[in-house]
């Protein structure tokens, strides 16, 4: 198979926006913020919410788009590998040492439902509110995972019960289940149940030949048929439209550390063992496939409608990882409209009626009224005033939106 020719450029970024009047650059912009701890997981809830998680039990949420960033208490000293969210208030996160952290309010706390176990906990797979699966390995690498023991959890009713698989002889590197019996292992090979992970058979995916001979790392289903596995070192990420009996290639120039789904045509590949590290965009529902690559490299990237988090990793085609988080959108200075989308709210704080000053150009606009959760709860189309009588005492955020940017500021309402 001819290698395909590399492009390096910036992606318009069309996959997961809707589309706009007037043509953007996107891409990505490090953000004014420095971790203190490694971060080794990112989830973006909304356009709002983003959490961060790594070593150490370290927890940061951002709630203004990754403006501030405030630490949340995780009363665990453990590492924290992996953050998802089922929707937009519950959440889990995955640790070292059988750490379960659980959260109901969108990430302003959390509870550990995990189990007192020596294994690192590290995947994450729910078919909906009740019913998901945790896997893990016995390993300390928290880039890598691997060791030479796996283990698979299995919960009906949100965490409050386990269903405990440790017999597994090698790590489980990634978990990805369709429904309450089918799903997908990678663990030394790729491997499917069809009777909710009581057992497993494994699968050929017929890839590892002289030209992939990396290691399946990483496996995630779409739907009942469409799902992508990707492998490391000389190998790259794999796409099957018949529920895994046959694999055809997406991009094989290098090996994969790990991907994110977007749809069933493209998906956002962090690459490995390359001319440096880096990672971009693959296009795969098109012929003569290339990929995009941009100058950055995460350990996880996160993507909710028309914006992303990365963090961790390395920038710059580095090898210095760096505790920096950056933010995908649509790249500061490309558009005025950006640069002047400011506004002031008087009296704030305040205790009734609020008026939204904003730029004298500013013509179509919506601003809404957000609690701290996330939840719209006010909402007007070119109306500059608010009336917040109602509301109970706290504080809340008011965004402004306009021709695909937005800002939003704190408003304390007593």
């Amino acid at each position: 198979m001819m290698r395909k020719t590399l492009i390096l450029s910036t992606l318009l970024f069309l996959l997961i926006s809707n589309a706009y009047s007037q043509a953007y650059t996107y891409g990505w912009q490090s953000l004014n913020f420095i971790a203190q701890e490694n971060l080794f997981s990112v989830k973006c809830i909304n356009d709002d919410i983003a959490i961060c998680v790594g070593e150490n039990g370290y927890i940061i949420r951002t709630i203004d788009g990754g403006e501030q960033w405030s630490q949340i208490q995780s009363n665990t000293a453990n590492t924290l590998n992996k953050i998802d969210f089922i929707n937009d208030t519950l959440g889990f996160i995955l640790g070292n040492n059988g750490t379960i952290l659980k959260t109901t309010d969108a990430g302003n706390s959390w509870d550990n439902i995990g189990i007192e176990s020596q294994f690192h906990f590290r995947e994450f797979s729910a078919i909906n509110e009740n019913a998901f699966w945790v896997a893990g390995d016995n390993t300390n690498n928290n880039i890598w995972p691997g060791g030479d023991k796996g283990i698979l959890l299995k919960t009906i009713n949100c965490g409050a019960t386990w269903s405990i698989d440790s017999s597994f002889n090698n790590g489980i590197y990634s978990v990805s289940f369709v429904n309450i019996d089918t799903g997908y292992i990678c663990a030394n090979g790729l491997h499917k149940t069809t009777n909710s992970g009581i057992s497993f058979e494994t699968i050929d995916p017929q890839i590892n030949n002289e030209e992939y001979n990396g290691t399946l790392n990483n496996v995630k289903f779409v739907n009942d048929s469409i799902g992508f596995i990707s492998m490391n070192s000389t190998g790259g990420i794999f796409k099957t439209s018949d529920s895994g009996i046959t694999w055809q290639p997406v991009s094989d120039q290098w090996g994969v550390f790990d991907f994110k789904v977007i749809d069933v045509c493209s998906v956002y590949c962090l690459w490995d063992d390359m001319p440096g590290k880096a990672s971009g965009w693959a296009l795969c529902c098109e012929e003569n496939i290339v990929p995009i690559l941009e100058s950055y490299y995460f350990n996880d990237v996160s993507f909710k409608n028309n914006i992303g988090f990365g963090a961790g990793g390395y920038t710059g085609y580095t090898s210095i990882r760096d505790k920096r988080i950056c933010k995908w959108g649509i790249l500061v200075g490309n558009s005025s409209v950006n640069l002047n989308l400011d506004f002031e709210v008087h009296p704030n704080p305040t205790n009734g009626n609020v008026k939204i000053i904003l730029p004298s150009k500013l013509k179509n606009f919506e601003i809404e009224l957000i609690d701290l959760n996330g939840q719209i709860l006010q909402k007007e189309q070119n109306i500059d005033q608010l009336n917040l009588n109602n509301y109970s005492p706290g504080i809340y955020l008011i965004k402004v939106n306009s021709d695909g940017f937005t800002k939003q500021k704190k408003i304390i309402i007593y």
